[in-house]
């Protein structure tokens, strides 16, 4: 789980990041309609979330997956209509 974690913050945050400067908020299960293997096909994912500490100066954010971040305090982030619910489930 440590090399997950690892290879996760490198990957979303450009940051390593050890798993022990972390807390562990829970799991989490995703529910989608469809998934890699067609529209039909539904998908259910178990997550663990964990909360971290970031200096922003520090990050160094990759646009292969993601291409517009924002940041947000959390009473915005939750009343955001263009935030996932799944996203939204980790402050809340």
């Amino acid at each position: 789980m440590q090399t997950a974690f690892t290879r996760l913050c490198q990957h979303e945050l450009g940051l390593t990041c050890a798993i022990e400067r972390a807390t562990l908020l829970g799991p989490f299960e995703h529910f989608y309609d469809d998934s890699v293997f067609g529209e039909h096909v539904s998908a259910h994912y178990v997550v663990l979330g964990y909360e971290i500490t970031v200096d922003e100066s520090q990050l160094s954010l990759p646009t292969e997956q993601h291409s517009q971040y924002q940041w947000l305090d959390v009473k915005t982030l939750l009343t955001q209509d263009d935030v996932h619910q799944h996203s939204k489930w980790y402050f809340t």
